[in-house]
């Protein structure tokens, strides 16, 4: 199957911490390091131990005895580098999410205590579970973190190779899972702020996972602005897009409409190269805003501008031409997530109990009801 976009280039969020999501990737070999000790065992002589004050995997000091070890790199950006990692107490595989923190840095970073604050009580079924936290060295912070092999762009990246698209089966039950972890986050004022395929992993027996809290914060119950740089590109809100000076809860739903057209047809629907090429995919598939659908929209928005192109609705219609069996139900939830005006968007409580959900060879609720 082609896809108008390659997710493999797809832009990310200018402050997000870029590493792949914890236990994104299978495990591998351990490497040079460990291809040279079983050749010394095979040998008869055993394998060579780290020395005091050498650096491990991604820097940590390999001195420093820690109840988890890394032994390869899942994926890495500004923030931090994410291992799969071997628990030494019980043999188990986790996935351990190594922080950056400057030399010079007075204290443990603000974003660190809020992504430990946040996980610690986003105890759900379809959010990835935080375990543990270990301090290594000086100025090393490791979050442990369950290991999940894959995550959903690799598993819609699968589908596209062979041609074919997700069972509709997956597709209810997957879309589901990610809105009752929505959920989960809203009622305790969490938004996640950077939903996408590399944020939701995919677990062969609990399903869909969501993860990657680093770009996450707590709503104020007050209006407060918050930084316009949040949320991959292709996943991003027009509300963000148009500078609006806040936002709320909406701007995940919206990507929750983004990643569940997604799962259906298994390619990006808004891929564009730039903002404004974002923006103009979303005028195209949803048509342009007017005062009917977006009361104040002109006014209300710093970078909306008159000279923009007009486009009407157009239905989703290529949404529905590449997976018609979505049928009415379900192109009419699509349709209440990716809605231009966030004040319309429906919310994650009325979404998760859409009637596409109960609708006949549906797959049942799974999960425990959160709060």
């Amino acid at each position: 199957m082609l896809c108008a976009g390659d997710a493999s280039a797809m832009p990310t969020a200018a402050d997000t911490s870029g590493a792949a999501p914890a236990g994104s990737a299978a495990a591998g070999e351990a490497g040079p390091a460990g291809a040279a000790g079983a050749r010394g065992a095979a040998a008869g002589r055993p394998a060579p131990g780290p020395r005091p004050g050498t650096r491990g995997p991604g820097g940590a000091d390999a001195s420093v005895p820690t109840r988890y070890e890394a032994v390869h790199v899942l994926g890495s950006g500004a923030f931090g580098t994410v291992f799969m990692a071997r628990d030494r107490e019980t043999g188990g595989r986790v996935a351990l999410k190594r922080l950056m923190v400057s030399a010079g840095q007075d204290g443990v970073p603000g974003s660190v205590i809020r992504e430990v604050s946040l996980l610690r009580d986003l105890v759900h079924p379809n959010i990835v579970r935080l375990k543990d936290l270990q301090i290594v060295g000086l100025n090393g912070i490791e979050l442990i973190f369950e290991y999940i092999k894959d995550d959903l762009h690799q598993v819609l990246k699968g589908y596209r190779r062979e041609g074919t698209q997700l069972p509709m089966e997956k597709v209810v039950r997957y879309s589901q899972d990610l809105l009752n972890g929505i959920h989960a986050c809203h009622t305790r004022m969490v938004i996640h702020r950077d939903l996408k395929p590399q944020n939701v992993l995919i677990h062969p027996v609990d399903g869909l996972k969501i993860c990657d809290f680093g770009m996450a914060r707590l709503a104020s119950l007050t209006v407060t602005s918050y930084t316009q740089e949040v949320v991959t590109l292709w996943y991003r809100g027009p509300e963000l897009l148009l500078g609006h000076p806040t936002y709320d809860l909406p701007v995940d739903m919206w990507s929750a409409g983004c990643v569940l057209a997604e799962i259906a047809t298994g390619c990006p629907t808004f891929p564009g190269d730039s903002e404004i090429g974002t923006l103009f995919k979303i005028m195209q598939l949803l048509g342009s805003p007017t005062e009917a659908t977006w009361p104040g929209f002109e006014t209300s928005l710093p970078l909306w501008s008159p000279l923009y192109p007009s486009w009407p609705p157009s239905g989703l219609k290529t949404i529905r031409d590449q997976r018609p069996e979505l049928g009415d139900a379900g192109m009419d939830l699509v349709r209440s997530l990716l809605t231009m005006n966030p004040a319309a968007r429906s919310t994650a409580r009325k979404a998760k109990a859409h009637a596409c959900f109960s609708r006949p060879g549906s797959a049942p609720p799974r999960g425990a009801p959160s709060s």
